[in-house]
């Protein structure tokens, strides 16, 4: 009896797998030609197939348009891989010399999602997924890095998927675009340390419907704080300290139009003046707010931390009103009763 030699199981999967892999390649290619009678996918087929960039024709513009107005400082290597070249047929990938560069993976500080809006990246496997940028985290996170230069395009106003936008410290001037009204889904702004000017524009105040954060302390910011700010219904935190703001800290404002939410206030080292609003409180969500450094006159109501006394749950921790020109008695009801770890009156 001859007995067959003994051929393992992979083997014979080897050698199924590899003609169907041939296949499969000589598939791709012909769908990639130039002359094949099929519809042609993409110079890369199966970067095409995996759905993995195909990024908003608006948000690439954007893009485009913002790294046109901001540089690298001296020792700063950020925008590197911000390369812009010659768009691919489909005018979604974006070519260099004869690599392909995809924004999305490519690019620091880019964080990107599929369109809620678009094809179903999972159901439609073979249609190219619009990608949105969601996050855009402008230079460098490492401390002490130099950041960049030059002024915020407009456009950023076009990137309407956004929901986290921060500019690293450095010399970024010029004034907030009021096109950044327009991000109702943005929740978190932060360009501190820089050198913006002009005023807080409006459009901030109505249109930021999901903010959470504000964050453009230490700035050289003019003007008045504009009153709806207080009013976006998502506000947790506000940051506007180490700027040139005037008048009232707290424009007239009913105090239940408040955002409930609002936690952290910090408006020190500014130029604020006038006193405080009769019967005006803050929330009982409130647990830091600084306002020293300014030129804050009048009494302090009574009202002004009813909100936050018992019997309701306040947090309030901190509470720095000093350098102003305050007078008259410390309302010690209810200031005593609150949960304080820190209260400076100062220099009043």
């Amino acid at each position: 009896m001859v007995l067959s030699p003994k051929v393992p199981v992979s083997a014979y999967a080897t050698s199924f797998a590899m003609p169907m892999l041939m296949l499969i390649l000589v598939a791709l290619i012909v769908l990639a030609s130039e002359d094949s009678p099929l519809p042609r996918l993409s110079a890369h087929p199966l970067t095409y197939m995996m759905n993995d960039e195909h990024l908003d024709p608006d948000d690439l513009q954007a893009l485009k348009d913002i790294k046109s107005k901001l540089f690298d400082l001296p020792g700063s290597t950020f925008f590197e891989t911000w390369r812009f070249g010659t768009p691919s047929r489909d005018d979604q990938v974006v070519v260099v010399a004869d690599d392909v560069i995809y924004p999305c993976t490519s690019f620091l500080g880019l964080v990107c999602d599929y369109d809620p809006t678009g094809p179903d990246p999972v159901a439609d496997l073979f249609r190219p997924a619009r990608l949105r940028v969601r996050e855009l985290n402008l230079g460098s996170n490492i401390a002490d890095a130099p950041g960049l230069r030059g002024e915020i395009h407009e456009s950023i106003g076009r990137l309407t998927s956004l929901r986290q936008f921060t500019v690293s410290p450095g010399q970024v001037g010029g004034v907030v675009p009021h096109s950044i009204g327009r991000l109702e889904n943005l929740e978190f702004l932060g360009i501190s340390r820089n050198r913006l000017s002009g005023a807080i524009p409006p459009t901030l105040a109505s249109g930021l419907v999901s903010l959470r954060t504000l964050d453009l302390s230490f700035n050289n910011l003019i003007g008045s704080i504009p009153p709806d700010l207080l009013r976006l219904p998502s506000l947790q935190v506000l940051l506007l300290s180490h700027n040139r703001l005037i008048g009232p800290p707290f424009p007239v404002i009913a105090s239940d139009r408040i955002s409930p939410f609002l936690s952290h206030i910090d408006l020190q080292s500014n130029r604020f003046s006038g006193s405080f609003p009769p019967a005006f409180s803050f929330p009982p969500s409130l647990s830091y707010l600084s306002l020293a450094s300014n030129s804050i006159g009048g009494a302090l109501p009574a009202s002004l931390f009813s909100a936050s006394a018992p019997p309701s749950s306040s947090s309030l921790y901190f509470i720095d009103l000093s350098y102003n020109n305050l007078s008259g008695p410390i309302p010690a009801d209810p200031l005593l009763s609150l949960p304080l770890h820190s209260l400076l009156l100062h220099h009043n």
